[in-house]
């Protein structure tokens, strides 16, 4: 607030004049008084003080959860609770960096009476991420532009948007335990199913129509056919966000083509009724414990939406996981461009879980982005093709699978072909 400081710093100067005037007995410095006096008075007869000025703010936001880049609209309304009309409001709403204003104005200039409102309107768009909006900068102003008084109206406000995924299917996982409860997932025990797991002696109470009369007919005695059952699993997501594991070029980073991948992943197993835990290691260790269903889904989500790169975790203690978050036996799904140094701690993690990498090939997508492919390049993307061939087979024979995504292309084609079948 600037107006007390300026009637002080006014009141001052016509004390000064009138000093001066009285001492040098200079009665045209005495007239010169007459017109600050007559400002000065009808400044504080109409001036606006902060408790006369009573403003309240309201935020509405027409979608608070969505997809990267789609649109929100955002309305802010501004009213006028008290009995005196504001000659001059401006209004300012200031927006968090990476939201990207599209139509609409974040400023207006207005009076409002007794009772009245004004308002604000504005689309929004933003890549991956959490907005909050706390307040509304307000500034008033009488009729004289004498006070001007500077406030801060409360309308809080969350915009989340999430990564965005694709429709994954055929993605077939072997975890080393399962679930009680029926799912997608084989289970590797006989029972009731859809595809055929063994044949066993007939047992009273068997149904009749899961004898196999050929068996039957070849023994001499009743033999039932048995099929795989089907259940849901624990199934642990895990994210890399090393800054060091991160190719970026240009406004493009390959940790956000991990970012969108691993939502599609929990999307799809989240839908296969398994229960989905997810880690995120890089600037800190992201933990979201296990759950089921659309709720797990949207916590999955929010935790992928803060995801930020960062070097602070240590990548060798995953072996080191606690069994709250993924139970022995579970199937890991990591996510990661991976480094050389990562696949000894992956063959260690291979003995206590089963273990599928989605790596996003970091060659690929820096020689799609490069303005210039000589020879030079030409060769070194063959030679590190290479490396990254043997680092990939060394997880191979170590009984990781591991699909090369080309993260240009659609994740599901990749992982289709790398995961639709086991390998027994």
């Amino acid at each position: 607030m600037r107006g007390p400081r300026f009637l002080s710093s006014l009141g001052t100067l016509i004390l000064l004049i009138l000093l001066v005037g009285l001492l040098l007995r200079r009665g045209e410095l005495l007239l010169l008084i007459l017109p600050l006096l007559v400002y000065l008075s009808a400044g504080i007869w109409l001036g606006t003080s902060v408790e006369e000025v009573k403003l309240t703010a309201q935020r509405k936001i027409s979608q608070r959860q969505l997809l990267s880049r789609e649109e929100a609209i955002v309305r802010v309304e501004v009213l006028n609770e008290g009995k005196r009309r504001l000659s001059e409001v401006q209004l300012l709403d200031a927006l968090p960096e990476g939201l990207t204003v599209l139509e609409g104005e974040t400023r207006l200039v207005t009076s409002l009476g007794p009772g009245e409102q004004a308002a604000l309107e504005y689309r929004v768009t933003a890549a991956r991420g959490r907005f909050e909006l706390f307040h509304l900068r307000a500034r008033v102003g009488d009729s004289l532009g004498f006070n001007l008084i500077d406030l801060e109206l409360p309308c809080p406000g969350e915009i989340l948007f999430t990564p965005r995924f694709e429709e994954l299917r055929d993605i077939a996982i072997a975890p080393r335990r399962t679930k009680v409860y029926s799912g997608v997932v084989k289970a590797r025990l006989g029972g009731t199913g859809v595809e055929f797991f063994g044949t066993r002696e007939y047992y009273q109470g068997d149904e009749f129509r899961w004898i196999d009369w050929n068996a039957t007919a070849r023994l001499g005695r009743l033999i039932t056919a048995e099929f795989e059952q089907e259940r849901v699993a624990d199934v642990g997501l895990i994210l890399d966000a090393r800054a060091r594991a991160d190719i970026t070029v240009g406004d493009e980073s390959l940790f956000e083509c991990s970012v969108q991948a691993a939502a599609s992943l929990a999307r799809y197993f989240i839908k296969g009724g398994n229960r989905v835990g997810l880690l995120i290691y890089g600037r800190y260790l992201d933990w979201t414990f296990p759950g089921y269903g659309r709720l797990q889904l949207l916590k999955l989500l929010k935790a992928l939406t803060r995801a930020e790169k960062g070097d602070k975790a240590i990548f060798e203690g995953l072996e080191n996981i606690h069994r709250r978050l993924f139970p022995a036996g579970s199937q890991i799904v990591l996510i990661s461009r991976l480094l050389e140094q990562d696949i000894e701690v992956l063959r260690r993690l291979r003995a206590m879980y089963s273990v599928i990498v989605v790596s996003p090939d970091p060659l690929e997508f820096e020689l799609a982005r490069l303005p210039v492919k000589d020879e030079t390049v030409e060769l070194a993307w063959r030679i590190g093709r290479l490396r990254r061939e043997l680092m990939l087979n060394k997880l191979r024979e170590a009984g990781v699978r591991v699909v090369d995504w080309k993260a240009s292309d659609p994740l599901k084609a990749a992982a289709r072909e790398a995961l639709s079948r086991l390998r027994r």
